[in-house]
This record gives C-alpha cells, structure tokens and sequence, in this order.
C-alpha cells in the first residue's frame, strides 16, 4: 500500500541517515536520550485518502525523549496528525524532534495537537526539508501546558515550494539552498509562501 510504519528503534541508520545534523541544545539531548518515536515513509506516488494518527500519551512525572521521521516519496499525498496527551497533571518535560522529508511534487500536511495536563513541559523541533513542487503544511493547536515552545526549520531544496503554517509562538527560520535564488517571502495570516 506504500506506507511504512515502524518504532524509530527498529530502523536502519541508511533509514535514518538524512536525520538532522545541525542541533540546537534540546535537538542534542533528544538526540542523546531518543527511546521512542516513529518511523513513516509514504512511497512515491502513494495517495494515502485516510490521514495517519499518532498519539503519544505523557503518564506520570517524567522526562519523554521522542524522535519522528516522516519520508515521503515523489508525487505523493498525505496527512499525518500528532498528537500529545497526557494522562495526569504532572511534572513532566516532552522533548520531541520530528525530521520531514518531502519528496518532489509532494503534498503532506501535519497537524500537531499539544494537549498534555497544565503542569507538563513541552519543546518540540520540526526540521522540515523540501524538495522541488512541493506542499508543506503545518498546524500546531496548543490546549494545554505550562510552558510549550515549537521550533521549526524549513529547508527549501527546490523551486517552486509552498510552506503554509498555523501555529503560535514559534520560531521559524527559513533557508533556501538553492544558488542564485532570492526567495520572495511573504506573510499572510501566519502563512508563508515562497
């Protein structure tokens, strides 16, 4: 059916090998301390008409280390939601990065719910990479929380990509990798086009 679903500890390092190599401080202790997560990889030309959910539940006063990978390949579509809960109101840090690779002509969309009891920590990082005609979407709705922060960082790979988000508080870098090419950004109700 092209869709590949697997703990992130049953996973090669050729399926992690594109994994993000520039770590911010919280990107290295997730590195470091990674017990759980998930590997998705959608095929090329794989239209998957259901979206895929994930959900991860926070039980007690602990540290939460998640790492996700979500490849998608050429010509593909699909949604995927995250979501975080937790079962109790406790002290508890969720340090999640999430690596996306979207293929050439791709249209993915993830959805990202934070809805973990008022005392629990949140930091998250998408580091997201397209490729050329691509289409990202991103939506973060934050319910909950004590204190949540979402990093994301896109890197454009190809002409003609669109990276739409919906989200609050967040710090975004951009970066174009392509020679010779001055992107034109704008923002219009937190979306962002190139």
């Amino acid at each position: 059916n092209g869709l590949t679903v697997k703990s992130i500890q049953d996973c090669s390092a050729e399926e992690l090998a594109n994994v993000s190599t520039e770590l911010t401080t919280f990107e290295a202790l997730n590195l470091a301390y990674a017990s759980n997560g998930l590997f998705i990889q959608i095929a090329a030309k794989t239209n998957l008409e259901q979206a895929i959910e994930i959900i991860h539940y926070t039980t007690g006063n602990e540290f939460v280390a998640l790492r996700n990978v979500i490849q998608t390949g050429a010509l593909s579509k699909a949604e995927v939601i995250l979501n975080y809960l937790s079962v109790e109101e406790s002290n508890s840090l969720v340090n999640v990065v999430t690596d996306v690779e979207v293929g050439a002509g791709t249209h993915l969309t993830l959805h990202k719910i934070q809805a973990e009891k008022g005392t629990n920590f949140h930091v998250s990082n998408e580091n997201i990479k397209q490729d050329k005609d691509s289409n990202f979407s991103l939506h973060t709705t934050t319910l909950n929380g004590n204190f949540v922060r979402n990093d994301v960082n896109v890197a454009v790979n190809g002409q003609n990509c669109e990276y739409n988000k919906q989200q609050i508080n967040t710090m975004c870098i951009l970066e174009c990798k392509i020679l010779n090419l001055t992107p034109f950004i704008y923002w219009v109700i937190d979306r962002c086009f190139f």
